[in-house]
């Protein structure tokens, strides 16, 4: 997952771009610098979660199809139109609550009770797409908040510099040009 290292750098450098931009006569300070990187482990979390949750929606059929398998093998393919009582939608429940890589909290035992073997992973499979695009956006709005902070705290923690000219001219010498209030 290289990528999503290469993503979070590539953030982090537009958050500092953009830091530089806002005020171009300050520079990078300590504090600012670790901001970056803190924003830059949270950004590589965000990311690589977000990524987790993509190809888990992608693969969503296999393990659907896994899910399927696994029930037909314990129930037996004779029994396809067996009807999942209390006890073992609880034990199903439990299970896919254990490894399922996303929270089942919408989900209960009584979804699964009366679903036949064929109608359990389509049950399982809409809750588990809804749980992925849930977590994909909740990412996105995440890792859009944490690049908005970095610019925030990053700009406001920068420190001046003298990159720029005085406001005061050399090229009268030190004299004053107003005459209107020497005694000469």
């Amino acid at each position: 997952m290289y990528w999503v290292i290469l993503i979070a750098i590539v953030l982090t450098v537009l958050v500092a771009v953009v830091a530089l931009n806002i005020d171009v006569k300050k520079s990078f300070s300590v504090l600012s610098v670790i901001i970056l990187i803190v924003g830059f482990g949270l950004l590589w979390l965000e990311v690589s979660t977000t990524a987790n949750a993509i190809q888990s929606k992608r693969s969503l059929s296999e393990t659907v199809g896994a899910v399927s398998n696994s029930i037909l093998q314990v129930v037996g393919e004779e029994n396809a139109d067996y009807r999942f009582d209390y006890n073992d939608a609880t034990n199903i429940f439990l299970t896919l609550k254990l490894y399922s890589p996303v929270s089942l909290e919408g989900m209960e035992v009584n979804d699964i009770v009366g679903q036949t073997v064929v109608s359990l992973p389509q049950v399982i499979g809409k809750e588990l797409a809804q749980k992925y695009k849930t977590r994909i956006v909740v990412n996105i709005f995440l890792i859009l908040l944490t690049l908005c902070a970095m610019c925030f705290f990053v700009a406001k923690t920068m420190q001046g510099t003298s990159r720029g000219r005085s406001s005061r001219s050399y090229s009268d010498e030190g004299y004053s040009k107003n005459t209107r209030f020497e005694d000469f």
